[in-house]
């Protein structure tokens, strides 16, 4: 079971997200901002894998990214962008471990295979 930290100040994204990867073997924890996930990086066990959002009050998910990334504890897990936002616009974190990013709306199936690809090639 994969540890998956999921941040979005959209209330539906996380529920949907979470019953999704809970129900496929994931073990899910979740903020609804980006100061609120670095709280739970530093308070919880370290996820093996985070989905954000980019576009939330207090940090977009770009610079979540690059705080996540500073931190050398962290830097090892892979990182997914969602955004319902014109991707032209998008400033893209430079690191090995920064996956994709996601256009919402997005199909659930393509997200577990982004992640379950990500952990394999991790595990591997």
């Amino acid at each position: 079971m994969s540890r998956i930290l999921i941040v979005d100040d959209n209330d539906g994204i996380i529920n949907i997200l979470k019953v999704f990867l809970t129900a496929n073997g994931h073990e899910v924890m979740s903020a609804p901002n980006a100061l609120a996930a670095i709280s739970r990086l530093h308070h919880n066990p370290i996820p093996d894998f985070i989905l954000t959002d980019y576009s939330m009050p207090l940090m977009n998910g770009c610079e979540f990214v690059g705080k996540v990334f500073e931190d050398q504890r962290y830097r090892h897990i892979p990182i997914v962008i969602m955004t319902g936002s014109i991707v032209d616009l998008i400033e893209f974190p430079k690191s090995e471990n920064f996956c994709c990013l996601i256009k919402k709306p997005f199909i659930l199936e393509k997200i577990l295979n982004i992640i379950n690809r990500h952990l394999y090639h991790s595990a591997g």
